[in-house]
């Protein structure tokens, strides 16, 4: 299935190396995954592992914000970071003679950061910016209510970003105390794809990273119970948006799958029911989709839709009818045949990319301990059945008012009969 040489080596301090080696590209996708995110958060602190991955770049006891900046580009590579509910990644791609370079930098940034107070308050700026342009940036913020539906009361339901309150009053100490809570040894992986030697890799790993060892801190699987609801935010815009939205399947659920091929038929691409019948041949939306996100023990599932307010009750409508009636009939075996053939071709293709193998290999470590085969992956989904499908289906509430909806735009909930 394309896959050459993976190896897995854990170091004296708990750190986990993971590495695909691909001989036939000149390339190579790296990535320190911090196992840290909004879960790990509280009232007092939301947004601060998204700080943390700022400053990150603002400065170390060697390099300066700029210097970081272009350390990478100037070797025609490319550097970068991102912050999810679980985990922090700090990446890099670069030709294949650059890795030492790669690695020099990200280990920079991850061990030898400063935090310096005048790069905290101008970061403080940068990130109430960014808080602000989510709020004027509708289509995305539906998302972020969203998770605070499904999740309410828990940490998985604050946004990454953090609020104005929170960000301004970050202090520094408040900051480090965080950074040395998360980044120890022993919840960090490093992953990396493309052409390299994984001992060499190994080796450049052990004498770059020299953080303090600590014990990660455990999370608890105390998720509160989900109870639908309405929840409508009024803003004079000139679309509605409305989602329905419940709790999906984790990445340790084996119907995970199943999941991914139910939503590959309800609303993922232009050949799905909701675009075809909403979009298609209603015209009742420009923009319908569903999704599903896992996390390690748990998930989520959303449909998207963004509407002329005139419109937004019968597109609702159209959507429950939808969601009815595949909870209660299924999906038909062409239906099921098409969406694995999209989730396998997806696979495959993404084999071209040293980052989308970087990713997977890492994500295999976090919620699995192991490195998943393509092969393996591909049974698993040839094994899912029309009658496993429309199981998840029922499992996740389509059709049987289990989903909440939440509505943004100029219409009040009675508009929308809810």
């Amino acid at each position: 299935m394309g896959e050459t040489g993976f190896r897995k080596e854990v170091l004296p301090n708990g750190m986990v190396v993971v590495g695909e080696q691909v001989d036939h590209v000149r390339s190579f996708g790296v990535g320190v995954w911090v196992k840290n995110g909004v879960r790990d958060e509280n009232d007092a602190n939301g947004g601060i592992s998204h700080f943390i991955e700022h400053m990150l770049f603002r400065g170390t006891e060697r390099r300066t914000a700029p210097e970081i900046a272009g350390s990478l580009e100037s070797l025609g590579g490319h550097l970068d970071a991102f912050t999810e509910r679980e985990c922090t990644c700090y990446y890099a791609r670069a030709m294949d003679e650059h890795l030492e370079a790669a690695l020099d930098v990200i280990s920079d940034i991850v061990c030898h950061s400063v935090f310096d107070p005048l790069q905290i308050e101008r970061e403080k700026r940068v990130v109430t910016e960014e808080i602000m342009n989510l709020e004027d940036t509708p289509d995305e913020l539906i998302h972020d209510v969203v998770a605070s539906v499904v999740w309410k009361g828990h940490p998985l339901g604050a946004s990454i970003l953090g609020s104005l309150r929170t960000v301004s009053g970050f202090g520094r100490e408040q900051i480090k105390n965080a950074f040395r809570s998360a980044y120890v040894p022993s919840n960090i992986v490093v992953s990396a794809a493309g052409n390299f030697d994984f001992d060499g890799l190994v080796e450049l790993v052990g004498s770059s990273f020299d953080l303090p060892e600590g014990a990660a801190v455990e999370r608890a699987d105390d998720f509160p119970a989900y109870e639908p609801r309405v929840e409508v935010i009024e803003k004079p815009l000139a679309q509605q948006y409305l989602c329905l939205c419940g709790r999906g399947l984790g990445y340790e659920d084996p119907a995970r799958y199943d999941l991914r091929l139910l939503n590959s038929v309800l609303g993922e691409g232009m050949s799905s029911r909701l675009f075809q019948r909403v979009r298609d041949q209603a015209g009742l939306a420009y923009s319908v989709y569903s999704y599903a996100e896992s996390y390690g023990k748990t998930g989520l599932f959303c449909v998207f839709m963004g509407v002329s307010p005139d419109k937004g009750a019968a597109c609702l409508e159209m959507v429950h009818e939808e969601l009815a009636g595949l909870a209660s009939r299924g999906i038909t075996r062409d239906e099921l045949d098409s969406a694995k053939a999209q989730l396998k071709g997806g696979l495959m293709l993404s084999l071209e990319s040293m980052s989308a193998r970087m990713s997977r290999i890492a994500r295999g470590e976090i919620y699995y301990g192991r490195n998943l085969p393509l092969d393996e992956i591909i049974r698993r989904v040839d094994s899912c059945t029309v009658d496993s499908v429309t199981e998840v289906a029922g499992r996740i509430g389509l059709g049987d008012g289990k989903l909440s909806l939440v509505a943004m735009g100029p219409a009040a909930a009675k508009d929308l009969g809810a």
